[in-house]
């Protein structure tokens, strides 16, 4: 099912085979270190991305992909996650997503532990 709607920039479903991401605009991401879809824990769709917290993540291919690079326009980031293990150390971020262009330009969505809480965190600097 592709997607494009003028408004939706990354629609990752997480429903294919393997490490194998199925997303709707077009994007293209590798997966490292083990990453993997799983049907343990899904929402929809019957799979889910399982990361271990050891090494795993997705990259995005070739592409410029500049309809991520947040800025002073609106944005929304929805998803669904299912921790297992919630970030220990006060000092400990757990990056769900982010971007990095240089020391100066980047912007992380993060999970982390304040006071025994887990709560979001969004950091920008641009």
């Amino acid at each position: 099912m592709a997607i494009d709607d003028g408004y939706t920039s990354l629609l990752m479903h997480f429903d294919g085979v393997g490490a194998t991401c199925t997303e709707e605009t077009g994007k293209v991401f590798t997966a490292n270190g083990n990453a993997t879809q799983s049907v343990l824990q899904s929402k929809f769709g019957g799979k889910s991305l399982y990361l271990d917290g050891v090494g795993d993540y997705l990259s995005k291919g070739s592409g410029s992909y500049t309809d991520l690079f947040f800025s002073t326009n609106n944005f929304t980031i929805d998803t669904w996650l299912y921790v297992t293990s919630p970030p220990v150390s006060t000092t400990e971020h757990r990056t769900i997503l982010s971007y990095y262009g240089s020391s100066t330009n980047y912007w992380r969505l993060s999970i982390y532990n304040n006071a025994g809480t887990m709560e979001w965190n969004f950091t920008v600097n641009s």
